[in-house]
């Protein structure tokens, strides 16, 4: 059996970090986060068994750099995890206010396979009435 689990969380707000802290610590976690860039992670290479962004690709101008870096710190036969916001009205509202672009099945698979992950699957994500408005995407690196 592994030992415990290590939380590690960035992002480039101070006011996002103290939320996510917060409700962390609400559910038991002890989260290491810090205020950082997804396209100059902190960490070295293969660091982590699983990595994960919700909802950050789209707001990138240069996506794939980003899933890059993801890449690099993923340990051989470790994970990543998106979530995208997809072609969709609602997605088109996202894109209106956060001036994000939608991400389609099709792309996120490209953007997997051309990053050498292998194992590569996605599901539509129906968020309540706004119904499938983001894409779930996994994939592993490679031993």
């Amino acid at each position: 059996m592994k030992g415990p689990v290590d939380f590690h969380a960035i992002d480039t707000s101070t006011e996002m970090l103290a939320q996510a802290k917060s409700v962390m610590q609400h559910a038991g976690l002890d989260p290491h986060l810090q205020q950082a860039d997804v396209l100059s992670l902190p960490y070295k290479d293969q660091s982590f068994d699983v990595v994960m962004a919700a909802h950050v690709l789209e707001h990138l101008p240069d996506p794939q750099r980003a899933l890059a870096e993801m890449v690099r710190v993923l340990k051989p036969g470790g994970t990543v995890f998106l979530c995208v916001t997809r072609p969709s009205l609602f997605g088109a509202l996202i894109q209106l206010l956060w001036r994000t672009w939608a991400i389609t099945e099709q792309e996120g698979i490209a953007w997997l396979h051309a990053s050498q992950l292998v194992d590569v699957g996605y599901q539509p994500v129906r968020l309540g009435s706004a119904g499938l408005a983001s894409t779930a995407f996994w994939a592993r690196r490679s031993r």
